[in-house]
């Protein structure tokens, strides 16, 4: 590549277009009087190849490059060099294809500052690497040599002159960007270092208090949610205890009202018998009663019939006694007159007194006589009921005899009852032992547990494999420490079947803790080649180095999964196994021993207690 033609444009003293060209690719020569602007020229072309020390250009800042700085009407001063590239093998690399190459430099008053190659805009560093390329450093002390300097060149020390021969064959270019990249690489490890020691010191002791507090809110929400299922629990205890007693309760109700009717039908059959006897006794005296009453009567009649006898005597004696004793009568005193005749009156009246008294007792008798065949008929009645009670009360005894018999029969021991009781609250005891066993591994495992509602309505829920935990099965139970650990963190991602499905959940699902979505059809898998699983079986021997994957079984719609979370990783046997399996140039892969020990390709090992 060489120059090919040169344009100026308002570039010192050049102040209208001016295209320079018929440059030969092996030697140019400029010659002209003074002060007709040949250094102008090499000027212009340093201009464009992009220098830096302005002094080499004999100005102080780039306004003076522009014509008369600006003061005669020219505000912008532009150089465009043109190069040919016909000979690929020393074209700039990316430019293979240009016959020609033209780049482009301008400069406003002002301190505007822009490059264009092949008319396109482009960044300085762009341009400086496109020049580097075929060994155009303009920025080299020795890329010029003026007029006095050849003896100076010519006195050069060996380290001076290597420097210039490095310049010349271009590899300065490749140690000055090394150089840079050095103290950019020096500058990034300062801030790596920082970082670590920020991580180390606020970050980590941060993140693990954190970790321990999210512990604490697992054990803490898992133990409020056991609260709330024993609450309900114990609610729904009591309430069905509180159905018991109230059945319980009916039932003794409905006992006690048994027993209440069948005391009141004894009390009604002892009143019943009470009555009977009081009816007996009240009808014998009735009959004593009926008895003296006809007694009685007869005496008043016996009574009755004397005084009749006797008012006859007196009659007949008196009606003898008159016409014998007229005169005498009339002429005797007037008393013993008297004295008849009154116990005549007493008589007549003795005797009304026994009939009335008679109508009486005849009356009584009657009355009392209705009342007997009542008190009879009542009697009967009673009699019927008291042999009705009769025949219950010795059922009544042969079903107690019955419930005797059978109470005697049960194999009722004392203190049975006790025994039963002690071994109730043990088995309490054992029940609430393992329910705290259950809570604090379910603390411990929270992350196992997905619970999510339905984003949409009639959601498929095999759509959501589930947690990568549940969906595998360890082959060896030695390994699952190591399984454990090699999966990390992905072993509690949740696998679904499309990216539409984690979207959903993620948006709608109402997830209650940060989850990590798995997408069996969009996830890349990087399984270990089977090359690399044989150089390991051969460098540690077989059995002491296995792939994780082949360990754990799952179904194989979950395989690109599963081949996500354990396809890059060596399960060995021991230490050593894993040390040569991580740092094997053959091999090169992450391996995790039995007992959860990491070892990093790049040397980072990881290990200690897993309590």
């Amino acid at each position: 590549m060489y120059v090919k033609e040169i344009c100026l444009e308002g570039f010192k003293s050049y102040a209208t277009r001016t295209v320079v060209s018929g440059f030969d690719p092996f030697f140019n020569a400029i010659t002209g009087l003074n002060g007709s602007g040949k250094s102008n020229i090499l000027d212009s072309i340093c201009f464009v190849l992009g220098i830096t020390n302005l002094q080499q250009v004999r100005a102080s800042n780039l306004q003076e490059l522009v014509y008369k700085q600006g003061q005669a009407g020219i505000t912008k001063a532009t150089v465009s060099v043109v190069f040919d590239n016909s000979d690929r093998s020393r074209s700039p690399l990316g430019y293979e294809d240009s016959q020609e190459i033209t780049v482009t430099r301008q400069i406003v008053v002002g301190g505007r500052n822009k490059y264009l190659i092949n008319g396109h805009l482009a960044q300085p560093n762009r341009v400086q690497n496109l020049f580097h390329s075929v060994q155009l450093n303009v920025n080299n002390p020795h890329f010029l040599i003026m007029q006095g300097r050849i003896t100076k060149v010519l006195n050069m020390k060996p380290p001076e002159i290597l420097s210039m021969l490095e310049e010349a064959a271009g590899t300065r270019m490749y140690e000055t960007k090394k150089e840079a990249a050095l103290k950019t690489l020096e500058k990034k490890q300062s801030k790596v270092d920082e970082i670590d020691k920020l991580l180390d010191h606020e970050i980590l002791p941060a993140l693990e208090k954190l970790r321990k507090e999210r512990m604490q809110y697992m054990q803490w929400a898992n133990g409020n949610a056991e609260l709330d299922r024993l609450r309900r629990f114990c609610v729904a205890y009591e309430f069905v205890q509180a159905e018991k007693i109230r059945d319980s309760a009916v039932s003794r109700v409905d006992q006690i009202k048994a027993n209440i009717s069948e005391i009141d039908d004894n009390t009604e059959r002892t009143n019943i018998g009470k009555n009977i006897k009081e009816l007996q006794k009240s009808l014998e005296e009735r009959d004593y009663a009926v008895k003296k009453t006809e007694d009685g009567a007869a005496d008043l009649k016996k009574r009755v019939e004397d005084l009749s006898r006797n008012l006859e005597e007196y009659e007949k004696e008196y009606q003898a006694r008159v016409p014998t004793y007229g005169v005498l009568a009339g002429k005797s005193s007037g008393n013993e007159e008297k004295c008849l005749e009154d116990q005549l009156g007493d008589a007549k009246a003795a005797v009304g007194n026994a009939e009335t008294e008679l109508k009486q007792l005849k009356t009584k008798i009657s009355h009392c006589e209705r009342e007997l065949k009542e008190k009879r008929q009542q009697l009967s009645s009673k009699h019927e009921e008291a042999v009705a009670v009769e025949k219950e009360l010795i059922f009544r005894r042969k079903d107690v005899e019955t419930l005797k018999m059978a109470l005697e029969s049960n194999p009722y021991e004392e203190g049975q009852m006790e025994a039963l009781q002690k071994d109730r609250q043990a088995e309490i005891e054992v029940v609430q032992r393992l329910r705290d066993e259950v809570r604090i591994l379910s603390g411990q495992l929270a992350n196992v547990h997905f619970t999510y509602r339905d984003p949409v309505n009639n959601f498929d829920r095999a759509k959501v494999k589930g947690v990568v935990a549940k969906l595998i099965k360890v082959k060896d139970s030695s390994a699952m420490t190591a399984l454990e650990v090699a999966a990390g963190g992905k072993l509690y991602n949740v696998v679904v079947d499309t990216e539409n499905t984690g979207k959903q959940l993620l948006q709608n699902g109402d997830l209650r803790r940060r989850v990590t979505i798995i997408p069996l059809n969009k996830i890349q898998s990087h399984i270990v080649p089977s090359r690399v699983q044989h150089a390991a079986v051969r460098l540690v021997g077989d059995g002491n180095a296995e792939l994780a994957l082949s360990l754990v079984g799952y179904d194989e719609e979950v395989k690109t999964a599963m081949a996500y979370v354990f396809g890059s990783t060596f399960v060995c046997r021991n230490v050593d196994a894993a040390k040569e399996v991580a740092f094997s140039r053959e091999i090169c892969t992450p391996s995790v021993t039995l007992e959860g020990d990491i070892f990093q390709p790049s040397g980072l090992l990881t290990g200690g207690s897993r309590k």
